[in-house]
Order: structure tokens, then C-alpha cells, then sequence
């Protein structure tokens, strides 16, 4: 298993039959901030509005991530082509309980392509495989439909325990939880 200090010397490739997950690189910043401000994705992310407000301050948001360890973001690309296409990220992970949170976002010319079930299924695998957690839970909007088939499709499930009374639902409402519990 990789634990925080193996990872702090740089992050794995995670390939697919179509896709390549890398580390956020210098030459990103661009292009993610592109993606994420995008009208059709950013409404959808929970990512603050000063944060995105400059790519350079973006691009410091991920690099802090990536020093702390705190999110593992991976950019998502095409098998011989380096165009971003997406973000997929493992975040709020905590090593010792095993835990984290399934974060992504793909550009608008990818949605419907599959390529953001295919970027969850990897980083699902890595984090149960290569991180051992135990728990991976996600977030979207309720009436966001694809994204709740991504989540379905890659394992995960309508968390039972999610009501308007969760911590969750009352910071943010109109949000719904999906986990996915490994078996041990």
C-alpha cells in the first residue's frame, strides 16, 4: 500500500484502456482553469469563487493540495494525447481511518463519452487498491443525473445515512452522499 510519504515523492500513473491520470503539471494551469471555470462545470464543483478567481491562484490551490497531501488531484488525459480533460481527485483523504472523498469534472465536449466513469472506476481502484481505504464517499447535486450514474456505476451507493439532517445536506443543501464501503 502507498502510504502519504511514498506519495510525497511523486504520484503514480494511473492508465486505463483510453486514459492516462497524472499529477497536475506547471504546464496545466491553463487548461484547468479553462475547465473549472467553465459556465457549464464550475456551478457544479464546490470549489470557493476566490480560488478560482486567477489560474495562478487556482494552480497555488492544487500545488498546496498536493504538498499537504491533503487531495490527490490527478488531471485526466487521452491515451497519446496530453490535452486535460478532466480533474479526478481523492480528497479529504485521512490515511489512518481510511477514508476519502471521490472528486471530478470533465469537460463539457467529454460529457456522455464515459470518460468520467472510466476516470472514477481508476481512481476508485487506486484508492482501494493502492491506498487501502476502507471507505470512499462522493457528493453531487440531486438533480444532477450523470454525475449520480458515474457514482453508481463506478461502486458506490446512495448513502443510507444521508437525510436533510446530515452534515452534509445542511451546509450545503440540495447535495446527496454516495459510498462505497471495501470489503475487508
Amino acid at each position: 500500500m502507498l502510504s502519504k510519504d511514498q506519495l510525497r515523492s511523486g504520484y503514480p500513473v494511473i492508465e486505463t484502456k483510453r486514459l492516462i491520470l497524472r499529477g497536475i503539471l506547471p504546464k496545466d494551469e491553463m487548461d484547468l482553469y479553462s475547465l473549472i471555470t467553465d459556465p457549464a462545470v464550475y456551478p457544479h464543483l464546490g470549489i470557493h469563487t476566490s480560488t478560482a478567481l486567477f489560474p495562478s491562484r487556482l494552480y497555488r490551490h492544487f500545488e498546496e493540495a498536493n504538498r499537504t497531501l491533503s487531495a490527490l488531484h490527478f488531471v485526466i488525459t487521452r491515451q497519446g494525447d496530453d490535452t486535460v480533460m478532466g480533474l479526478c481527485s481523492l480528497q479529504r483523504w485521512d490515511e489512518k481511518k481510511g477514508t476519502a472523498m471521490i472528486g471530478y469534472c470533465v469537460s463539457p465536449s467529454c460529457w456522455n463519452t464515459g470518460i468520467a466513469t472510466e476516470a472514477v472506476k481508476a481512481m476508485v481502484d487506486f484508492g482501494l487498491n493502492e491506498l487501502g481505504l476502507r471507505q470512499i464517499r462522493g457528493r453531487c447535486e440531486e438533480d444532477n443525473h450523470a454525475s449520480r450514474k458515474v457514482m453508481l456505476k463506478c461502486g458506490l451507493v446512495r448513502d443510507p445515512h444521508d437525510s436533510a439532517e446530515s452534515v452534509y445536506t445542511r451546509q450545503l443543501p440540495g447535495l446527496i452522499t454516495f459510498v462505497l464501503e471495501a470489503d475487508l
